[in-house]
């Protein structure tokens, strides 16, 4: 999971990790990235995000999607709440 600057898309994810074995971009929206890949793949994909967009980084580098939504909230499918 990454915290990305808000100019990061999929599009963008997917042309900046391309050539990479097993990449699936789960989520990018809203400063959020989620994208998985192979252990072997790990640093490569966090050091290429992180050359392209300066002020990403990476949160956390392995887990669930269900833990992942339970400590940063819903993505994806089951959509953020909205705000009060």
């Amino acid at each position: 999971m990454f915290a990305v600057t808000e100019d990061v898309d999929r599009r963008g994810l997917e042309g900046i990790l391309y050539g990479l074995a097993q990449i699936r971009i789960i989520h990018c929206d809203e400063g959020m990235a989620v994208i998985r890949c192979t252990p072997g793949d790990r640093e490569e994909v966090i050091s290429r995000i992180v050359l392209r967009y300066p002020g990403s980084g990476s949160l956390k580098t392995s887990g669930t999607l269900k833990t992942l939504r339970e400590i940063y909230g819903p993505f994806g499918k089951n959509q953020r709440p909205e705000k009060p």
